[in-house]
C-alpha cells in the first residue's frame, strides 16, 4: 500500500515575500496588469465587430463587473492610445 508522507512546513527564514516586497509597489504592478489586458480585451473585440461593455467583458475575462467598472477609465485610455493609426496618403 502507498502511504502518502508529508513534509513539516518549512519555517521562513528572513522575509517572506509578502514582506519584502512593498505594497505600494505590488498594488501598482497589479493594476497595470489588469489594465493592459483589459485594454487589450477591449481592441480585440472592438476589432471582432464586438459591442464592448462591462458585461461582455465580465464574460470574456471571468471576472466581476465591480472590477472591471473600477479599472474601466484607465484601460478605455490605454485601448484609445494604441488604437490610433496614422494613415499617410
Amino acid at each position: 500500500m502507498i502511504r502518502n508522507q508529508y513534509r513539516p512546513a518549512a519555517q521562513p527564514q528572513g522575509r517572506t515575500p509578502r514582506q519584502s516586497c512593498g505594497q505600494k509597489r505590488c498594488m501598482a504592478a497589479i493594476k497595470k496588469g489588469i489594465t493592459h489586458r483589459l485594454a487589450d480585451r477591449m481592441r480585440l473585440l472592438d476589432a471582432s465587430g464586438i459591442t464592448v461593455t462591462r458585461e461582455t467583458l465580465a464574460g470574456f475575462e471571468n471576472c466581476s463587473v465591480a472590477l472591471i467598472a473600477r479599472f474601466e477609465n484607465d484601460a478605455k485610455a490605454i485601448a484609445r492610445r494604441a488604437s490610433v493609426r496614422s494613415v499617410v496618403r
